[in-house]
This record gives structure tokens, C-alpha cells and sequence, in this order.
């Protein structure tokens, strides 16, 4: 007669990953729900890894996408954990940027546990300050500028130096590193000034400074540029240029420079206008090499281009001229009448009477002739 044993088992529990890095090694942890029994099994990419017990210890592979599981399970049941990628267990570091002088503040972890030990550390070997058994320590210099939460890990280290330059990451409850940051110490940027190099018609300005980061103030708007910006003559002499560098802790912008104080402008000319005309339109052009220039039309001054159009049908009294200027200098040419432009003929019942007027006089005339012929002949016969 055969004899059995009977054992009543729970279910396990689906199991979680707990990675504890260190430096480019991370020691994973099964945890879940086990009970008489169990057992942990160890995979990547659906691969068994040769791994016994509740613990992995891997090494970065360079692979983002690699990833671990690990199986518990007992005789009656079986769960396996979600896959824990590489990218997740050796996060990049953090990039952090501050002035010098200033002071920086990092978390240890998103969502802090109970708390037994706190432990920072600078360029993966160098502790920073050691929290422990309800005891602070602080090393490497760190004394007197830096204050560490023991409640949420959090630490905050003050009067920053270019030396503070490097990777700061956390130890909690003495499990591997919780979180890595590169901190990088900059100096603010200085104020930037803007050197001209300039031929007749173009300019070249050189945005001086230190900085990678330039942006030019051009026509009302900051647009993205190099350090050299190229300025033509024919912009809006009134139009005024600048540059602003920045760095990721800092921004400063310099003094405006304007058109006209870049370009030599020679005083204009006097100029004159020119018509060329039909029966009805004419074409007014001023000649100047001025790029501004001003038309007088009904009696006020009018932006325009060197030419003008007029018609006949305008004030045959009204004049026109046109004005020319520079930063330096303007001058205005003589008037011009729109009855100087146009041939204006008579009406034609107008010269309907003055025809019917020469022939009545002509008309007299030989009339008077003829009398008077008359009036001779016949003295002549007496």
C-alpha cells in the first residue's frame, strides 16, 4: 500500500525587478509573492540564463534593447515579470547646468521609500556625504556648503566652482545608485559687442563673444545666426542691428547699431525731373541716386519710387515735385505744372467762331475794298 503526502500550496505572485546599479553592473532582484517551493528563473530574449536564486548580475552591454526577465514559480503555479530593458537599468546621466557661484539641487529618487541610508557620490568613487544610523558625514570639501534632506534624499550644494564639474549620483538604503547626474559649472557670458567691417555698399558685423549660441536682432525679431552677420546698404537706414549670445545659465544682449552710422553718406544732390509723355498720361522721373524719395502731390509730401505717373485729368494749375534725402542731407527739385506737361487746344465751338470771325472780316474787308474801288473809279470818269 502506497502512502501520500499532501501539501496545499498558494499561487505565487507575478514578480517585479529590482535593479541596484553600479557603475556599468546592475544586480538585479526578483521580489514577489513566493512561497514553499519556489523557485526563480532567469531569461533574456526568451533565452534561460544560468542564473540560481532571486539574484542577476548583469553588465551593459551597449544594447538599449536587451532585456531581462525572471520567472517564480512553485509546483502548482507560475509568473513571470515584466521585461526590464537595458536603457532602464543604466539610465544615461542627467545633464545639469549651473553658474559658478551658484548652487545646484538634485533628487535622489522620484519617489523615496523609508530611508536608512543616504550616500552621494562624485565621479562614481569620491563620497560626497554619508547619512547613516541617524549621522552625517561630509567629505571632498563639501562641508559647510551642502545640506542634504534626510527625509527624501535630496541634496543641495552651494558656492559651485569649475571643480564641482562632474557626475553626482545617489545611493539609497545602501542599494546601488539611484539616480545619476552630470553636472556641468559654467560661467555666465559677458556682454557682447559688434565690430563692423564695411566696403560702399555692404557691411560685415562680428558679434564678439565666447559663446556658441548667437542671435540677431533684424527687423523687429531675434533670428538664429552665426557670429558674422552681412548688411547691404539698401535696408532702411533708420533700421537698427544687435546680437545676443547665451549660454545654458545665462543671456546677455548688446548695445543696438544702426544703418546710417555704418554706411559714409556723401550730401545729395539737387534733383530734376524729367517727363516722358502721351496725348493723357505722363511718366515724372526724378533723377537722383538717392534710394528715398519724396513726390509734392495735392499739396503734401508723399512717400514713392523715382517715378510718378500723372494724368491729364488732374488740376491742369497743380505742380508736382519730388525730394531726395539721406541721413545726412535733402534737397528738393523745382516745381513742375501739369500745364507745361500737356498740349491744352482750343474747344471746338471755339474755333467754329473764331473761323466764322476771320471770314466775316475778311468778308468786310473786301467789301470796304470794293466800295472803295468803286467810289475811286468813279471820281476817275469825272
Amino acid at each position: 500500500m502506497k502512502i501520500f503526502s499532501l501539501k496545499l500550496l498558494e499561487n505565487v505572485g507575478k514578480p517585479v525587478i529590482d535593479p541596484s546599479r553600479e557603475g556599468d553592473q546592475s544586480t538585479l532582484t526578483c521580489e514577489g509573492k513566493a512561497t514553499e517551493y519556489s523557485n526563480y528563473s532567469w531569461w533574456s530574449a526568451d533565452n534561460a540564463l544560468l542564473a540560481a536564486g532571486d539574484q542577476l548580475r548583469v553588465n551593459k552591454t551597449g544594447d538599449p534593447n536587451r532585456g531581462y526577465k525572471c520567472t517564480l514559480h512553485n509546483p502548482v503555479s507560475e509568473q513571470t515579470s515584466n521585461t526590464a530593458l537595458e536603457e532602464e537599468l543604466f539610465p544615461a546621466a542627467v545633464p545639469v547646468y549651473c553658474p559658478l557661484g551658484g548652487e545646484v539641487t538634485l533628487n535622489s529618487v522620484e519617489k523615496p521609500a523609508a530611508l536608512s541610508s543616504i550616500e552621494w557620490i562624485f565621479n562614481s568613487s569620491d563620497s560626497i556625504v554619508l547619512w547613516k544610523n541617524n549621522t552625517l558625514h561630509f567629505y571632498r570639501g563639501f562641508q559647510n556648503r551642502t545640506y542634504l534632506n534626510t527625509e527624501t534624499g535630496q541634496i543641495t550644494v552651494g558656492s559651485l566652482t569649475a571643480e564641482d564639474d562632474g557626475v553626482y549620483s545617489a545611493r539609497i538604503n545602501n542599494r546601488g545608485l539611484a539616480k545619476i547626474y552630470q553636472l556641468k559649472v559654467i560661467a555666465p557670458v559677458s556682454k557682447p559687442t559688434i565690430t563692423s567691417s564695411c566696403s560702399a555698399t555692404v557691411c560685415v558685423l562680428t558679434c564678439k563673444t565666447e559663446s556658441a549660441k548667437v542671435q540677431w536682432w533684424i527687423g523687429g525679431v531675434w533670428q538664429e545666426g552665426s557670429a558674422n552677420l552681412t548688411v547691404e546698404k539698401e535696408v532702411n537706414e533708420d533700421q537698427s542691428f544687435s546680437c545676443r549670445v547665451s549660454n545654458p545659465v545665462s543671456s546677455e544682449t548688446s548695445d543696438h547699431i544702426f544703418v546710417n552710422n555704418l554706411f559714409h553718406y556723401a550730401p545729395v544732390s539737387k534733383p530734376t525731373i524729367t517727363s516722358s509723355c502721351s496725348a493723357t498720361v505722363c511718366v515724372l522721373t526724378c533723377k537722383t541716386e538717392s534710394a528715398k524719395v519724396q513726390w509734392w502731390i495735392g499739396g503734401v509730401w508723399q512717400e514713392g519710387s523715382a517715378n510718378l505717373t500723372v494724368e491729364k485729368e488732374v488740376n491742369e494749375d497743380q505742380s508736382f515735385s519730388c525730394r531726395v534725402s539721406n541721413p545726412v542731407s535733402s534737397e528738393t527739385s523745382d516745381h513742375i505744372f501739369v500745364n507745361n506737361l500737356f498740349h491744352y487746344g482750343l474747344e471746338t465751338w471755339k474755333i467754329i467762331v473764331i473761323v466764322i470771325a476771320v471770314v466775316c472780316i475778311v468778308a468786310v474787308i473786301g467789301l470796304l475794298a470794293y466800295i472803295k474801288r468803286d467810289t475811286l473809279m468813279t471820281l476817275w470818269n469825272k
